[in-house]
């Protein structure tokens, strides 16, 4: 069973690792840092957010009156 490095993972997503880092906190998801690795669980959930997040439309931005 391979793992996959933070870092690998920020890569693939086209995002800096730091970025990455910091929205894997607000899905529970700990590590100690981006050369820490990830099981497949955890990679499946975290592509599966982004995807979600990709999929949603962009915010409207407010008509002035």
């Amino acid at each position: 069973m391979s793992k996959t490095r933070v870092y690998e993972l920020a890569r693939e997503l086209g995002i800096e690792s730091r970025v990455l880092l910091a929205q894997m906190k607000e899905l529970n998801i700990v590590v100690a840092s981006h050369q820490s690795t990830l099981d497949k669980k955890q990679v499946m959930q975290i592509e599966e957010f982004y995807r979600r997040k990709r999929a949603e439309p962009p915010p409207q931005p407010a008509k002035p009156k």
